[in-house]
């Protein structure tokens, strides 16, 4: 909870649980849990509650959330895999991932939108997180990271895993694809705000909102495209 009001963006982790709430459907609410998964819940909760003094924080809400997922997973199937996914970017992990991953993911949307220049008839070279070219320098800075934009994702993909119904080996892929849309947007997206902060395009009031809203609907629609060919149309409880 202390990880929820810090100022960051980890509120936005109610949305991932409120939305593996409600996809899960009433016959799964109304299955009974096995033995083995009342055990699996239940030691998972004591676990939580015994590491009280000795875990961090984010691995007690981990085990929390383990729980509930075996509880959601109840009759398994195809949706279960989403619904866990949403379970697990529920937790406060934004602001961590943003500290141990954010620079490498701001090197690589600096090379990638280095590379995207290069065809448009723009040489710049990439120094760290720096783009310089003729003109200056253009710094891909921490908002840049596409953090926000890949947790963003994550959760819109999981939420395509669970209506389409994915197997796990589909899932996994469909994960991986996710992940690789993502930076591919985010490094779109930098791309294009090189010219505003180049001053190759003149500044446009919202353009840097427009930019980033516009990227994402494309990444959205090739996601939901891709997940309707991998959907698997047969019934199923989950």
């Amino acid at each position: 909870m202390e990880r929820l009001g810090d100022g960051g963006d980890e509120p936005w982790g109610l949305v991932a649980l409120a939305l593996a709430v409600a996809l899960t459907p009433k016959t799964v609410w109304a299955a009974k849990l096995t033995q083995a998964g009342a055990w699996a819940a239940g030691t998972l909760v004591l676990a939580s509650a015994a590491g009280t003094a000795s875990l961090p924080m984010l691995v007690r809400a981990g085990l929390w959330v383990g729980a509930l997922g075996v509880v959601l997973g109840k009759g398994g199937g195809g949706r279960a895999w989403g619904r866990g996914a949403l379970l697990g970017l529920s937790l406060p992990v934004t602001t961590t991932l943003q500290f141990y991953a954010g620079y490498p993911l701001r090197v690589l949307a600096a090379e990638l939108s280095r590379g995207l220049l290069a065809p448009v008839g723009v040489s710049a070279e990439r120094v760290g997180v720096v783009l310089r070219w003729a003109g200056g320098e253009v710094v891909v800075d921490a908002p840049c990271s596409g953090v926000q934009m890949l947790w963003t994702a994550t959760v819109v993909g999981a939420v395509f895993v669970t209506r389409a119904r994915l197997s796990a080996g589909r899932a996994i892929l469909f994960g991986g694809l996710t992940a690789a849309v993502a930076i591919g947007a985010n490094a779109l997206r930098a791309t294009l705000l090189f010219f505003f902060e180049s001053g190759l395009w003149p500044s446009v009031k919202g353009g840097h909102e427009a930019i980033g809203l516009g990227v994402f609907a494309l990444a959205v629609g090739v996601l939901g495209a891709v997940a309707s060919k991998f959907s698997v149309r047969a019934p199923d409880l989950g």
